[in-house]
């Protein structure tokens, strides 16, 4: 699946967007550390088609040596994007392992079906685990260092993750038209700021 996540620029009125290429898995048993590499790869590929169609080809694909590390791998910072994968039973140690080691960025989500949440307590939503890597989450990342999922309680006894950025509950954005066609970083203010670009 391919996507957008509208996340603040400087301000929480201020979003800017980064691509966001899912893909979803509905095994009964763990999910293993294969189908994080398969995501790194798709991720690769995708912006090695964006750099070679704009013409910026990095060290390497012209014929130049490059180092087989593959932690030495990582996502052009010029084009913002995040890997998700999704899946209806948990990750093994070693998936969780391998994404936090990742250069690329990667957000896992664990969403039990329907018959295991049932199955759970009454106080259950939903969610299983969200576990965000460094390469995504730190300064040098596309959340820039700022976002957090913090668990919500309430006094009604209804628990839920939710995301924080710098410290504020971050309310959730969806912006108005159609911006798949853009080749280009959107930014966007919302009616607060009364103002809607692209740069």
């Amino acid at each position: 699946m391919l996507g957008w996540w509208w996340i603040p620029n400087f301000t929480k009125e201020q979003r800017k967007r980064i691509r966001v290429i899912a893909q979803c898995k509905a095994e009964k048993k763990k999910i293993g550390p294969k189908y994080v590499r398969e995501l790194e790869g798709v991720l690769l590929r995708y912006h090695m088609s964006n750099l070679l169609n704009s013409n910026q080809v990095p060290d390497g694909v012209d014929g130049s040596e490059v180092s087989d590390d593959r932690s030495q791998l990582s996502v052009p910072h010029h084009i913002p994007s995040v890997g998700v994968l999704i899946s209806e039973s948990a990750f093994t140690k070693a998936t969780i392992l391998h994404a936090q080691s990742s250069s690329i960025p990667l957000l896992l989500l664990h969403l039990p079906s329907e018959e295991d949440v049932t199955n759970l307590s009454s106080n259950a939503n939903g969610l299983g685990a969200a576990i965000w890597n460094s390469a995504l989450a730190k300064d040098q990342g596309p959340l820039g260092g700022h976002m957090e999922i913090r668990w919500e309680r309430s006094f009604q006894g209804s628990n839920r993750p939710g995301l924080w950025w710098k410290n504020e509950k971050l309310p959730s954005f969806v912006p108005e038209g159609d911006f798949e066609s853009s080749t280009e970083q959107d930014t966007m203010m919302n009616s607060n700021g009364n103002d809607r670009r692209r740069h």
